[in-house]
């Protein structure tokens, strides 16, 4: 059983997160939990995400486990914790589209 008071921290939460940190989000375009759109709105409340958030989506679902997705995954968070300027998909073949 969850705890209730997991619950009352999760619901004062703001409905966006807020942060200004580089992140890397892999999306799946068939994810039935983390929409696509709601991605889009993340960015567009937080103008400055726009800027430091970099969204690959790829042909998978929430699971990510589509062949080709986990050497995905592994390719654009070594790039990145690389310090590279923009994660790439280049290497397994996914397109990059990030969401602004």
């Amino acid at each position: 059983d969850m705890p209730y008071t997991f619950i009352e921290d999760g619901l004062a939460q703001p409905a966006v997160p807020h942060w200004t940190c580089p992140t890397v989000v892999i999306l799946g375009r068939d994810d039935d939990v983390v929409p696509e759109a709601f991605i889009q709105e993340m960015l567009d409340a937080r103008a400055p995400l726009s800027r430091c958030c970099y969204v690959h989506s790829v042909a998978d679902d929430h699971a990510l486990t589509a062949e080709g997705t986990l050497c995905l995954i592994a390719n654009v968070c070594c790039e990145f914790l690389m310090a590279s300027d923009t994660p790439s998909a280049k290497q397994s073949g996914e397109k990059e589209d990030v969401l602004t």
